[in-house]
């Protein structure tokens, strides 16, 4: 028999403070006490938006419910009605439901724009905004897309995103557009990426400010991410900021997983807050290192995020998703903040037991309840196709339930479907050549999609495929048959996160005997000056093995991952755990199933350090319990 641990059980074990949801390596502390909340996904039939140009390709595209009808759906993307060479964009109206769509509004035809988004404010105003060739538009929209005013120009930067003050805020129906630009020498900029935000007044008639915050160092800004706007009017921003330019070669190169060269992350993934929405910035906050690719097959430059302004338990959490290649291949990561974006939790991975995915796209309903949707490369032949997939969380981000395919149809890399051309000459240069690339949204759909939740809750993805033999539109209805519960079932619900107050003690690990099966033994103790009460719990967030899937061996509720919890209730005595006092000891079996030899020491999963040796188990806990301190808050 051998034994594995991260103790050594001759010194009398050892503490690990939870208080950064610590990592066990060889350890597992799950169990299970009475059912999770339920959210079960119910997916409705595939909808074409893009039906009145069918012969049209459609790329990059977004989508906005009306906060106060759930009929009302605005898309838009940006087509190739005669030539890769040249976008435009268009937008599309549904008033039920999103079963069936007309066109709403075609941007001047042929003048080349590109970079749509869009939002809804007070009142069922809508907006949309656009890069144009020329200049840049902000588009306005007095009944929820029905007509349109006449644009308004405005001088914004690379990729915008597009958020409105709601109409409880200090500034209802305030629009801002974040964008990335390139910063100019004569006003102090070194020439170097900046994040821009620009705002304008209630309803969006005039710009009142343009605000540049530049980049640390030898960083970058490569593209922006998404915005979102809180119930109290702060207004917050994500970006990527990448490494000096000269980095980008040692990882866009790459066609596989190469734990050498996604050992370090190459990037980090910020989010800028202004306060209540007023001119001017907070320090910028780091959300996550950002192990991040793009190019050929990558498609992970556009971060998503969301801000949950409804009435459910947790109203004000901000959420995070990008595409991360620390794995070696792109996986869905999912972080939250409870703090209107000063901090950031450790981030989870969405896709679990998936192939590469991108595109990650968020919405959080009026209940609270959040939706995940990703475009997913498995199954596909060429490695370079996809479908769109969802999943929810119901306990604030904390975990996500298992995945469901939405789209029927997917998009295809093959010869027998339709690929979009670019075409580059030698004009000006002397050359006489006409070079044809294939683009890169053959195999993307652009830099962008979307997701959005309406005013019954529903979540509408907006995604582009080509199964018509031409890249088109489509959107399905997800709905989330549960609701939304501070750790995951209502008989939690009135618990306390006690995990910065306590410490594990790992008493003894031990594999061999039953192949595949690891016994543990383990303490919880109270780290803190105040007495915690009972009932108490554990409750696992994430878990991950080098060696394979690892689930609960034996479960009372059926709960065999993330979202599974323990009772203590036989390990503490007379109900409650004084400062400094220690639990009984808990036995705890789980089981790696058909256990491989594992490879090439990768990275260790988001949030994660790495033990000295490969990672039989590694998880992430949360304890809950009372304090008494708190109860009569």
């Amino acid at each position: 028999m051998s034994t594995l641990g991260a103790s050594n059980p001759t010194a009398g074990g050892s503490d690990l403070s939870l208080a950064a949801r610590t990592v066990i390596v060889a350890v597992l502390l799950i169990g299970g006490t009475g059912p999770l909340a339920a959210q079960d996904v119910h997916v409705g039939e595939d909808r074409q938006i893009s039906v009145p140009n069918p012969d049209w390709d459609h790329y990059e595209v977004r989508i906005a419910a009306d906060p106060t009808d759930p009929g009302v759906l605005l898309a838009a993307g940006m087509t190739m009605p005669d030539t890769a060479d040249q976008f435009d964009v268009i937008t599309y109206r549904s008033s039920d439901g999103g079963e069936s769509w007309t066109q709403a509004l075609d941007v001047a035809p042929g003048s080349g724009e590109g970079d749509p988004d869009l939002a809804f404010g007070p009142g069922g105003r809508a907006y949309l905004i656009e890069m144009g060739a020329g200049e840049d538009l902000l588009h306005r929209s007095p009944d929820g897309g029905r007509s349109w005013e006449e644009p308004t120009p405005v001088e914004i930067g690379d990729r915008p995103f597009l958020a409105v003050s709601g109409a409880g805020t200090e500034h209802p129906g305030r629009i801002y557009v974040h964008s990335s630009s390139r910063t100019d020498p004569l006003d102090g900029g070194r020439g170097e990426k900046a994040v821009t935000v620009l705002r304008t007044d209630s309803g969006g008639s005039e710009v009142v400010s343009r605000e540049r915050m530049h980049v640390d160092g030898d960083r970058y800004v490569l593209g922006t991410g998404e915005s979102a706007v809180l119930s109290d009017g702060t207004a917050v921003f994500l970006y990527p900021e990448r490494r000096d330019q000269s980095e980008i070669g040692r990882y866009e190169g790459m066609t596989g997983p190469d734990p050498r060269a996604t050992r370090e992350p190459n990037a980090r993934l910020k989010a800028l807050v202004s306060p209540g929405g007023a001119e001017g910035f907070g320090p910028a906050r780091t959300v996550s290192n950002w192990y991040h690719r793009f190019g050929r097959g990558r498609s992970a430059m556009i971060p998503a995020l969301a801000a949950d302004t409804g009435s459910g338990p947790f109203r004000d959490r901000l959420y995070a998703a990008w595409t991360d290649f620390r794995s070696g291949e792109g996986q869905i990561l999912l972080s939250h903040s409870e703090d209107r974006g000063r901090s950031w939790s450790d981030p989870i991975v969405v896709n679990r037991g998936g192939g590469p995915a991108f595109h990650p796209m968020l919405a959080v309903n009026d209940e609270g309840v959040l939706g995940v949707a990703w475009y997913d490369r498995r199954g596909s032949p060429s490695g370079l196709g996809y479908s769109v997939r969802f999943a929810a969380s119901v306990d604030g981000g904390e975990t996500v339930g298992p995945s469901v395919r939405v789209s029927d149809g997917a998009f295809r890399y093959s010869w027998e479907d339709g690929l979009a051309t670019y075409g580059m000459g030698g004009d000006g240069d002397g050359s006489h050549r006409a070079d044809v690339s294939v683009h890169s949204f053959s195999e993307t759909g652009g830099h962008t999609a979307g997701m959005a939740a309406d005013a019954a809750g529903r979540f509408h993805p907006v995604w582009v495929d080509n199964r018509t033999g031409v890249s088109q539109m489509w959107t399905a209805t997800a709905t989330v048959d549960g609701e939304a519960v501070r750790h995951g079932d209502r008989r939690l619900s009135d618990l306390r996160d006690v995990t910065s107050r306590t410490a594990l003690r790992v008493e003894h690990t031990d594999y061999g005997g039953d192949p595949g099966v690891v016994t543990v033994r383990a303490q919880l103790r109270n780290t803190s000056e105040d007495t915690i009460h009972g009932p108490m719990y554990l409750r696992l967030v994430d878990l991950w093995s080098e060696f394979g899937d690892a689930k609960l061996e034996e479960s009372r509720d059926g709960e065999t991952g993330p979202g599974a919890v323990i009772s203590l209730a036989d390990a503490v005595r007379d109900g409650s755990l004084s400062p400094g006092e220690t639990t009984d000891a808990v036995t705890i079996r789980a089981r790696i199933e058909s256990p491989g030899e594992p490879g090439p020491k990768m990275p260790p999963p988001p949030g994660r350090r790495a033990g000295p040796g490969f990672g039989l188990l590694n998880l992430d806990v949360v304890a809950l319990g009372r304090v008494q301190s708190e109860e009569e808050q």
